[in-house]
C-alpha cells in the first residue's frame, strides 16, 4: 500500500487528529524513516493526499461535462458533480468531523 492510501486509512479510522506519522509508515509497511524521506512531516503527507484526490475528483468532473453544449452548464453540472464527489470522499468527511464539531 502506498503512504497516501495508508494516510487515507488513518484518517478513517481515527480521524485527522489523532492520526500520527509512525501510523501512516506502519499501515504503509514501511519505516517511518522512509516516509520522512519522501514527506517532512505528517501535514506534508496529507497535503499531498488531498491534492491526489482533489486531482481525481476535477479531471473526473472535467470529463464528465466535457460534452455539454453551454458553458453556464458545464459549470453548474462541474459544481454539482465536484461537491458530490467530496461527499462521498469519506476520509475527507473524517477529517472534517474530527476538526468541527458537528
Amino acid at each position: 500500500m502506498d503512504e497516501l492510501a495508508a494516510a487515507r486509512e488513518c484518517v478513517m479510522a481515527v480521524g485527522v487528529r489523532r492520526t500520527t506519522f509512525s501510523d501512516v509508515a506502519f499501515r504503509a509497511g514501511i519505516s517511518r524513516m522512509k516516509l520522512y524521506r519522501r514527506y517532512p512531516d505528517l501535514g506534508s503527507v496529507l497535503s499531498a493526499l488531498i491534492a491526489r484526490d482533489l486531482g481525481a475528483i476535477i479531471v473526473a468532473t472535467e470529463a464528465a461535462v466535457r460534452d455539454l453544449p453551454a458553458a453556464r452548464q458545464r459549470l453548474v453540472e462541474a459544481l454539482v458533480r465536484g461537491a458530490q464527489a467530496m461527499t462521498a470522499a469519506h476520509w475527507c468527511c473524517a477529517s472534517l468531523r474530527s476538526t468541527q464539531s458537528c
